[in-house]
């Protein structure tokens, strides 16, 4: 195996992503895009090249003159270690290629669905969640990611967060985002705030009232304000 393929593909285990590809802005999208593109390209030639070369070998040990592989049967056995070798480099590539070609067809389709409006792939992805204090003070408490996993009997997607009021989330409209408690009950709507600026940035940011549950009275203290921002790479 050359040392560029052995390169790419040590770098492919770094590459893969962790994360929801939604997590990502479009062109740190379409830049990953690309780089799969090319590792797969390299690895299918590289792969028709140790086809190639395998041929070549086998047909020298079984062709015509195979009687003078026969007389040197040290060299014979070294070449069929070679045949061997590359045959076994071959067939982890072809796995490995699979994993690009795989990944690579999520990137494009998610590439699609980004640019063709789909609103759950926009908003999918890490926020920043907490509570409103006042127009120029809020409280981190914690980091949620709004993944695009429907899960059919809560009518919504699950979100990984930390605490059961934020476990799933949907659009009521395009400007408005709830969140379920475990159990199914709606527990926030959020308002998309357009042009927010937070000390001197510019942000993407939701902020709605907190709908009480069980599990987080609030009591006769003035309601709750939540608000998530996206985070950024």
């Amino acid at each position: 195996m050359s040392a560029l393929i052995k390169i790419l593909l040590s770098m492919l285990v770094f590459l893969l992503p962790l994360q929801s590809l939604a997590d990502e802005d479009l062109d740190q999208l379409k830049e990953r895009e690309r780089i799969y593109a090319e590792y797969e390209q390299t690895l299918d030639e590289h792969i028709k090249q140790l086809d190639n070369r395998i041929k070549y070998w086998e047909k020298q040990l079984t062709g015509p003159r195979k009687w003078v592989w026969s007389r040197w049967s040290g060299l014979r056995g070294m070449v069929e270690g070679w045949i061997q070798r590359d045959k076994d480099y071959m067939n982890q590539e072809k796995k490995d290629l699979e994993i690009i070609k795989r990944k690579h067809e999520e990137m494009l389709k998610e590439i699609v669905d980004i640019e063709t409006g789909d609103p759950i792939a926009k908003i999918s992805g890490y926020w920043e969640f907490g509570r409103v204090i006042s127009p120029q003070e809020r409280k981190f408490l914690c980091e949620l990611h709004l993944t695009k996993e429907w899960v059919k009997d809560k009518n919504g997607y699950k979100i990984s967060g930390c605490h059961p009021n934020e476990s799933f989330w949907g659009l009521e409209d395009e400007n408005t985002i709830w969140f379920k408690h475990a159990d199914g009950k709606i527990t926030s709507r959020l308002k998309r705030q357009q042009g927010h600026i937070w000390k001197g940035e510019k942000e993407e940011y939701w902020e709605g009232e907190y709908i009480e549950h069980k599990d987080a009275p609030v009591g006769k203290g003035p309601k709750l304000n939540h608000y998530i921002k996206k985070k950024k790479k």
